[in-house]
């Protein structure tokens, strides 16, 4: 039961965000990466998972894990059919994004669960005025031994 004479009690609103994951020939590190975006406590959230004509199994597995995705967040899957680069992969990315703020990720990016929600955070806490944040990343190689923070 909402109590109405406590504003409170009403439900807040939190807009949709998009995550978008962007791969190109990362099949050794897809599969980590997309589990990372699957994991993400924000919700709504939109996941766009988008691969840019991978000559490797990068797309294939993007498309066999959304298809057992059941989790909370909608997923969309796209593959561009030639490669585009990296500059007009992200602004398909962009366009096909319905989110109010987009969460950018490679291929070989392995997300926090909390990723999004602090990253929304930041971006509610900062003002109106702020495009774009930032976060840290820890840096790791092929066997994921810490190389540091970046």
């Amino acid at each position: 039961m909402v109590d109405l004479h406590k504003p409170e009690s009403f439900p807040q609103e939190r807009p949709l965000i998009s995550f978008a994951l962007l791969a190109y020939k990362q099949e050794q590190y897809i599969r980590e990466a997309v589990e990372g975006a699957f994991s993400q406590t924000y919700s709504p959230l939109e996941i766009i998972l988008s691969d840019d004509c991978s000559p490797d199994r990068t797309f294939d597995i993007m498309r066999e894990m959304a298809a057992h995705y059941n989790g909370p967040h909608q997923v969309v899957l796209t593959k561009n059919t030639i490669n585009q680069g990296l500059a007009d992969h992200i602004n398909k990315a962009c366009a096909l994004a319905k989110g109010k703020f987009i969460v950018a990720a490679a291929g070989d990016d392995i997300s926090l669960p909390e990723r999004t929600a602090c990253l929304y955070d930041a971006w509610e806490n900062a003002g109106p005025n702020v495009n774009s944040i930032f976060s840290d990343a820890t840096y790791i190689d092929e066997n994921g031994k810490q190389l540091g923070t970046w």
